[in-house]
């Protein structure tokens, strides 16, 4: 991944979990006009920022990654380049705005607002609906709860053999066991406790378990 881009996704993950202001990323891109997808590439750090978002971010969470880049050329040099884009520039917008008019763009804009807010709407409503049907067919949050006790249990019986085991033991252990898997579980069970923190935890989680290693 780009050494930048990089960064700048850390940052802001680190920035939005300890953050009050905004409790999803919906809301973010809401408050400050960004797409999903879009401000979605910059906390993976798929993609850097353009100067128009960095502002916004910038002005939102104070990061210096965020904080808009300034070009390093001579003053000079840089006139030469701005003068004639400047004039190409002014052109094109010119006779995108005698063929569509402000007003078009507007009406545009809305459309794709509430486009934006319908699909909101129904994806809610489909989660409620998936939780239903799961209710439906799961058995009770208390039954759970007792299943992952045993599970505990046993879980806790056979890591006492690795506890007094040889180290050779310990070595097919961690052969076979997947670290990771083993990283998202205490992590999960860890943020069941603290509901703002498994909330937070749910927005960034996206990890998927591997199960036995092939080596």
């Amino acid at each position: 991944m780009n050494t930048e881009r990089a960064r700048e996704a850390e940052a802001f993950r680190a920035w939005f979990t300890s953050q009050k202001r905004f409790t999803t990323l919906a809301a973010m891109e809401r408050a400050l006009n960004i797409t999903h997808d879009y401000l979605n590439k910059i906390r993976r750090g798929d993609r850097r920022a353009t100067s128009e978002l960095r502002q916004k971010l910038y002005e939102t969470t104070g990061l210096e990654a965020f904080k808009p880049i300034v070009s390093t050329l001579p003053s000079s040099s840089m006139e030469r380049v701005k003068r004639p884009l400047d004039e190409s520039s002014a052109k094109q917008s010119e006779v995108s705005v005698k063929k569509a008019g402000i007003e078009t763009l507007t009406r545009e804009i809305k459309a794709l607002r509430r486009k934006v807010d319908d699909i909101d709407t129904r994806l809610a409503a489909a989660r409620v609906y998936q939780y239903e049907e799961f209710k439906k067919t799961a058995n009770s949050a208390t039954e759970r709860a007792k299943k992952i006790v045993n599970i505990l249990l046993i879980l806790n019986t056979e890591l006492e053999f690795f506890k007094r085991c040889p180290e050779s033991d310990r070595e097919i252990f961690k052969k076979i066991v997947q670290g990771p898997d083993v990283g998202y579980i205490t992590t999960l069970l860890r943020a069941l406790y603290d509901e703002d923190k498994f909330q937070r935890w749910l927005l960034f989680s996206s990890y998927e378990m591997k199960g036995s290693s092939n080596e």
